[in-house]
């Protein structure tokens, strides 16, 4: 189960260096780990031949398992069946729906490899980037010498797999100067390596650069591709690099992929719950709810309140996000065809609420350490514009919306359709008035009468329900006085226009 390279075994020193009269004999190395990949009996059990520096041992892999399964995989009804986890990883699924959009995907990306161009697919995690890097491992099997890079170990699948046993090491440069002395034994001269990297997390590990004469494709996540230094700087040499944004999942590509794989394992309504809390995200949706809890919830909370109301007023980027938030439980990346660009998509309807009431949440308590003097100032028609005066006043009535008072917010006050308070009462409809005597208003039943500028004395809006006049004063303090002068005049106007027994 073991083999050397050396004519003995290596002398060291008590230093732990090696003695200078030892060589290291790395052709016969390399030839020896070759013939035992291709013993009948290795091969037959499927084994890896794991290389190390100047050793290699005969072993069970569980990722080699699933090379195996893939070779044999078949597609039925756009549906990959290969018979073990995806990637040998623990939860991950044992089939895959093939969507017509990643078989273009992968088509193009085939093209491109073939041009000598590098790509990296990057995109929302979840979406499917490294099962999009499998299946194009699938493509190329059996056409080329294969190295997949899986976080620190390194695959070497040979050109005859599974007739020749797969070859593994965590030694970079080892694996790198196997492959390419492969690469030499195989007499093809363009490009006789495929190299796949995908390197499982954004900390930098080291990504082998074989020059030309491998077509490289890497499988990331946006804060990979951002944080990993390694990669970036590979991402620079030896050509023109080209990005790829995995597809985005349509509601009817998520449909298609629970009847296909997921029937069986949950109901209907249980699957539009997943949906309601993680968008178009098959890992996120099809995998533990227990995601919600331990892991979306969390994300939500360590959000600075005034990056996500940064974020929804620009739909920009959220500041100082880290690879919690670029999880797919945030946002989700988008490629937009039509402009090119490359957009970002609140992740679900339940994540939009939360995020909604965070950065309203960061507002109110802005209007709390100033809410007295701007308030102050709108009451004397002091803000600078149309704009901020209505910023204020829709914040002003959220705040009594979260204080549990029968408000309406003042965005829905603002339409021209009835209206439904949650005191019960029901609005026709909205009418301004101009005349600061009230000389315009008719006084009609369930009309909600506005103002049209902001200096009526203590009365904001006011309305006639069942022979009762209901007038609206908003304010941020916990108290505020009355100035006669706007209620008298509008008690007044009301009782020559109404029955002397209005009640108000």
């Amino acid at each position: 189960t073991e083999g050397s390279g050396g004519s003995g075994e290596k002398r060291r020193s008590s230093s732990g260096s090696a003695m200078d009269d030892y060589k290291f004999d790395e052709a016969k190395f390399f030839e020896l780990a070759s013939e035992s990949s291709k013993l009948a009996e290795n091969v037959s059990k499927k084994l890896t031949i794991e290389l190390y520096t100047e050793k290699y041992s005969v072993e069970q892999d569980s990722f080699v398992e699933f090379l195996h399964c893939l070779h044999e995989a078949k597609e039925i009804d756009g549906v990959l069946e290969v018979g073990a986890p995806i990637l040998a990883k623990e939860g991950y699924p044992s089939r895959m729906l093939v969507r017509d959009t990643v078989k273009d995907h992968i088509e193009d990306t085939l093209k491109r490899l073939d041009r000598g161009e590098r790509v990296v697919h990057y995109g929302t995690p979840g979406y499917g980037k490294s099962m999009t890097g499998v299946l194009v491992v699938k493509k190329k099997m059996g056409k080329k010498l294969i190295v997949i890079q899986q976080g620190e170990t390194w695959y070497f699948v040979p050109k005859d797999f599974p007739g020749t046993c797969v070859v593994k090491s965590m030694f970079p440069n080892t694996m790198k100067a196997y492959a390419i002395a492969q690469a030499r034994a195989s007499g093809v001269k363009t490009r006789p390596i495929f190299h796949l990297i995908d390197p499982q997390g954004q900390h930098t590990v080291q990504v082998i650069v074989f020059g030309g004469i491998a077509e490289q494709l890497a499988t990331v996540s946006p804060n990979t591709l951002l944080l990993n230094d390694k990669l970036r700087s590979w991402e620079k040499q030896y050509g023109r690099p080209i990005r790829k944004v995995e597809p985005h999942w349509e509601n009817e590509d998520m449909k298609k992929c629970y009847e296909k794989c997921y029937k069986s394992l949950f109901a209907l309504d249980e699957y539009e719950k997943r949906l309601h809390f993680w968008g178009n995200n098959p890992r996120n949706v099809f995998g533990e709810m227990d995601l919600v809890r331990n892991a979306l919830e969390p994300a939500i909370t360590d959000l600075r309140p005034a990056d996500v109301k940064q974020y929804l007023e620009e739909e920009g980027l959220l500041r100082g996000t880290g690879e919690k938030y670029a999880k797919s439980y945030i946002v989700h990346w988008l490629y937009d065809r039509k402009s090119e660009k490359t957009l970002k998509k609140i992740a679900s309807p339940y994540v939009m609420q939360k995020l909604f009431a965070k950065a309203n949440a960061h507002e109110l308590k802005d209007l709390k350490a100033f809410g007295k003097k701007l308030v102050a100032g709108a009451a004397r028609g002091d803000l600078p514009s149309i704009v901020a005066a209505d910023w204020l006043e829709r914040q002003v009535f959220d705040f009594f919306k979260e204080k549990k008072l029968n408000m309406s917010t003042c965005q829905k006050l603002r339409t021209q359709h009835a209206l439904e308070p949650a005191d019960g009462l029901s609005m026709k409809g909205i009418k301004r008035f101009k005349n600061k005597k009230f000389s315009d208003v008719e006084f009609e039943q369930d009309y909600l009468y506005v103002p049209d500028w902001r200096t009526l004395e203590s009365i904001d809006a006011f309305f006639l329900h069942d022979g009762i006049l209901y007038a609206l004063q908003v304010t941020f303090a916990e108290e505020h006085k009355i100035k006669n002068a706007g209620v008298v005049r509008l008690l007044k106007a009301a009782s020559k226009k109404l029955s002397k027994d209005l009640k108000y």
